[in-house]
């Protein structure tokens, strides 16, 4: 599935939900969500995605990856999500499964509020080998700040396996409440 230059305007639930789907392709699309009170993701990409260029708005949780070694989340453009008050809001959620190893994360810019810009947890199974390098990760203006720019946990509380491997290169963060990135591994925190 290929979607370029597309305009989405998405529902209560979010705006491409590729569930499963292998080898989705979005290039040059704006996404922008709506204000509800219900849970949303703009992209949930599935696996071996490959987001380029997209300017993704008013969500909860931007993308989240699947998994797939050939996922690339590349020069996307995210601000201005969106919190109900129930859920945490990402940029950019990787939460883990069968095969969620190799997801590059890079060149993106994520104005986070929240938790995190970007947030690696092993919710749904074991995280390995994700990449984030030169990203510009920084809070929202004008709104609250996140927790982390980066929040990793490993075993946290409903995970399962492990987060192993992940590089954080390059990057340009802003501070949040609580500092630069946290790296959790079996649930005690080690904010670095």
């Amino acid at each position: 599935v290929t979607l370029r230059n597309c305009l989405i305007n998405g529902g209560d639930y979010g705006g491409v939900n590729a569930d499963g789907v292998d080898s989705l392709t979005m290039e040059n699309c704006t996404v922008i969500g709506e204000e509800s009170e219900i849970y949303n993701i703009a992209i949930l990409a599935g696996i071996n995605a490959k987001i380029n260029r997209c300017d993704i708005s008013v969500y909860e949780q931007g993308i989240v990856p699947q998994g797939g070694a050939d996922t690339l989340i590349r020069q996307n453009y995210l601000h201005d999500s969106y919190m109900t008050g129930t859920k945490h809001v990402d940029g950019i959620g990787v939460k883990g499964g069968d095969g969620v190893s190799g997801i590059v994360i890079e060149e993106n810019w994520i104005y986070g509020q929240n938790t995190s810009c970007v947030f690696i947890k092993n919710d749904f199974g074991p995280v390995s080998n994700t990449i984030v390098q030169r990203n510009v990760l920084r809070k929202q203006p004008d709104d609250d700040a996140p927790s982390y720019a980066v929040y990793s946990v490993s075993n946290g509380p409903g995970g399962t396996g492990q987060v192993t491997g992940t590089q954080f290169l390059d990057n340009v963060m802003e501070s949040g409440t609580f500092g630069f990135l946290s790296i959790e591994d079996n649930g005690d925190p080690q904010p670095v």
